[in-house]
């Protein structure tokens, strides 16, 4: 921690922001006009939390939690939001960011600039009030606010804590045209790209068909379809609160403009699936599906490569491929942005 950081703290101390605690869906709905405009100002934007995923994934997913949502506000405005519950494990009380490790890929808080050091002070104060709860916090990013918050909080508390990567996230920075992307990638890349490209062009005519308000539904089924189908783990991540969870999830995003769900067809005939959000001028690539029939055309790969070149034609500034290092991923020409965990068992 920096001295300028350890005077910022000792200079707001706690009672600065006023905290207000939810421990049930309420606050969810009391929260929402202000938590969505706080999205807009926030110091790192993240769409995992949002107000939309956050919310669909208490009311889906939640069951069995006890929720611990804390709204931080100075004379009345809303400044930061944290989304959090807690959970038994092993008989102990273990404090964790909302959004469920199964389903979100980045944890953390949403604060607006300048309040970053304050919220992770008062959230952590908040969290030594109860006796004997630890802290497991997953899946930080290592450029965002959350974790060097909760590590400058906790070193100013001298509270021992624990931090180690645990994930990565793989992520290309698009810039120009396709063809100038194209020669970022190493040459055995780019041939083994232009390669498979050409092979689905002789197994017949092809397109991606970007999905819509009026065929979302079946879209989305093609997709549960062709995920289920992959490999066994992804159909075992399947579940049908998974499922249900993103049946409602996609309608949201959609309305908000945020969804995207493209589906490549060989001849009509639906062969992989890639859903994914746009968010903050980036194009999110969450999860995908293809058909196991079709892996000698690597339609799967090569609708991948078409993300990143509609990415382009868009303006978008990003194509994230979100958790894990899939070697794919790397062939596309990504580089990888650390996942933090971060724990502590305060005494």
């Amino acid at each position: 921690m920096t001295a300028a950081e350890a005077e910022a703290l000792a200079g707001g101390g706690p009672g600065r922001l006023e905290l207000e605690s939810f421990s049930d869906d309420s606050g969810f709905r009391a929260l929402r006009d202000e938590w969505v405009a706080l999205e807009s100002r926030a110091a790192s934007k993240n769409i995992f939390l949002t107000h939309a995923w956050q919310h669909t994934w208490w009311q889906e997913m939640g069951a069995g939690l006890q929720l611990d949502l804390l709204a931080f506000r100075e004379a009345g405005r809303l400044v930061g939001v944290v989304p959090a519950y807690r959970e038994l494990v092993d008989g102990r009380p273990v404090a964790r960011f909302g959004g469920g490790l199964e389903v979100t890929d980045y944890c953390g808080f949403i604060v607006e600039p300048g309040y970053e050091l304050e919220v992770g002070f008062q959230y952590v104060k908040h969290l030594l009030e109860t006796p004997g709860l630890a802290l497991d916090f997953h899946f930080l990013r290592e450029n965002g606010v959350t974790l060097r918050s909760l590590q400058t909080a906790l070193a100013y508390l001298d509270i021992e804590f624990h931090a180690e990567v645990e994930d990565v996230s793989p992520r290309v920075v698009v810039d120009g045209n396709w063809e100038d992307h194209l020669a970022t990638l190493s040459k055995k890349d780019r041939h083994e790209l232009r390669r498979k490209r050409r092979r689905l062009d002789e197994a017949g005519s092809w397109e991606v068909r970007e999905t819509a308000p009026a065929t979302v539904e079946a879209d989305l089924d093609t997709f549960f379809a062709l995920h289920a189908r992959s490999t066994r783990a992804k159909a075992d991540f399947l579940t049908s609160d998974v499922r249900r969870f993103f049946e409602h999830i996609t309608g949201h995003l959609l309305e908000l403009g945020w969804l995207s769900l493209r589906t490549l067809l060989l001849d009509g005939q639906a062969v992989a699936a890639v859903l994914g959000f746009v968010y903050d001028g980036k194009l999110l690539l969450y999860n995908s599906g293809y058909d196991p029939e079709y892996n000698r055309i690597s339609a799967g790969f090569v609708l991948m490569s078409e993300e990143i070149r509609l990415a382009i034609e868009q303006g978008l500034t990003e194509v994230d491929f979100l958790r894990g290092n899939e070697s794919y991923k790397y062939d596309l020409g990504a580089v990888d942005l650390p996942l933090w965990r971060l724990w502590a068992e305060p005494r």
